[in-house]
C-alpha cells in the first residue's frame, strides 16, 4: 500500500513544483518585454503589491504580478499624467500616475521611469485625439 501512496504524493508534488515553475518563467519572460517593466504598486494603508505594467499603443496597464488577468489599475495613453515623487531608496523612482481618476503610486527602476515617460510624451495629445473621435 506504501508504494501507490508514495507515487500518488510524489506526482502531486511535481505537479506543483512544476506548475510553480511556469509561472515564474511567464512572470519573467513578460517582464522582459520592451513594453513591460517590473513595479510595487503602493495603496493607501499598508499595503504594497508586486505588479507588471504593459503599455501598448494606446494604455498603461497594471496587472497582477502573477495572475496577469486581474489589472490592478489603467489609463489612455492621452490622459495619462505622470509625476516623479521623492524616493525613499536609493536607485528606484516613485511615480504618481492619474488620467483623472484617484492616482496611484508605483516604485520602478528609474529606467523603467524614463522609458514610461517618454512613451507617455510620445503619443498623441489629448488636443489631437479630440479630433480623431
Amino acid at each position: 500500500m506504501e508504494g501507490p501512496v508514495l507515487i500518488a504524493s510524489a506526482t502531486v508534488v511535481a505537479v506543483i513544483v512544476l506548475s510553480a515553475l511556469a509561472l515564474v518563467m511567464r512572470r519573467r519572460a513578460l517582464a522582459r518585454v520592451t513594453a513591460a517593466f517590473p513595479a510595487v504598486l503602493e495603496r493607501e494603508g499598508p499595503g504594497r503589491e508586486r505588479v507588471i505594467g504593459v503599455y501598448d499603443e494606446s494604455r498603461l496597464r497594471l496587472t497582477g504580478g502573477w495572475r496577469l488577468s486581474r489589472e490592478r489599475w489603467s489609463a489612455d495613453r492621452s490622459r495619462l499624467q505622470i509625476d516623479r515623487l521623492p524616493a525613499d531608496e536609493a536607485g528606484r523612482a516613485v511615480l504618481e500616475l492619474s488620467a483623472g481618476t484617484r492616482p496611484v503610486r508605483v516604485v520602478v527602476d528609474p529606467d523603467d521611469a524614463g522609458a514610461l515617460r517618454a512613451w507617455s510624451e510620445a503619443g498623441p495629445s489629448a488636443a489631437s485625439s479630440f479630433w480623431r473621435r
